[in-house]
């Protein structure tokens, strides 16, 4: 996975996640993120704590996790190239 984090002179990070299987991410507590699957066909975001708790989005489809999901993951089922794009605040 590769991760890439937007200009330092922003309030807010757009970042970005490269990956073919799978890519760990985390709310740390108290980001809201904003995600949207720019690159593949479909990807499940799934919590680390609950695996009950998840989602599925297509590509150009977003979502919001919410600050409290804490640690969580990008599960890509077919192998392909993905990115995911995240918007969320520098501070929280």
């Amino acid at each position: 996975m590769i991760r890439e984090e937007s200009d330092p002179r922003m309030p807010f990070e757009i970042e970005r996640f490269h990956f073919t299987q799978r890519a760990e991410n985390n709310t740390d507590g108290k980001f809201l993120h904003i995600v949207t699957l720019t690159v593949g066909n479909q990807v499940t975001i799934r919590s680390n704590a609950n695996p009950a708790f998840s989602n599925t989005i297509r590509k150009f489809q977003s979502a919001i996790v919410p600050a409290c999901f804490g640690e969580y993951e990008f599960v890509n089922e077919d192998g392909s190239a993905c990115t995911v794009v995240q918007l969320r605040w520098k501070r929280g």
